[in-house]
């Protein structure tokens, strides 16, 4: 655009020239593109993951032949920090 700019072309037939605006149009639908993927994923990420973590936890402890004791921890964090207590030290 600076090229363009330095010939002396005015600044509406220059976003309008073919050239210019197909990259302008490329830019926007770029744009548009990565701004709705990443809430998408993220939801749908979210949702299978809660999923998993109930699915999980249904089928890896039915009530029917769980042992007597406390339940397992389903919270990633409080696992980490119970695994990594004695580190503390």
């Amino acid at each position: 655009m600076l090229l363009f700019a330095a010939d002396g072309t005015p600044v509406g037939q220059l976003l309008t020239s073919e050239l210019i605006a197909q990259e302008l149009v490329r830019s926007v639908v770029g744009t548009i593109g990565l701004t709705t993927a990443v809430p998408i994923t993220t939801a749908l990420a979210a949702f299978l993951a809660a999923r998993h973590t109930s699915d999980a936890g249904e089928t890896a402890h039915p009530s029917s032949h769980v042992a007597p004791g406390p339940r397992p921890v389903t919270d990633p964090w409080t696992a980490f920090v119970e695994c990594h207590a004695d580190d503390r030290t």
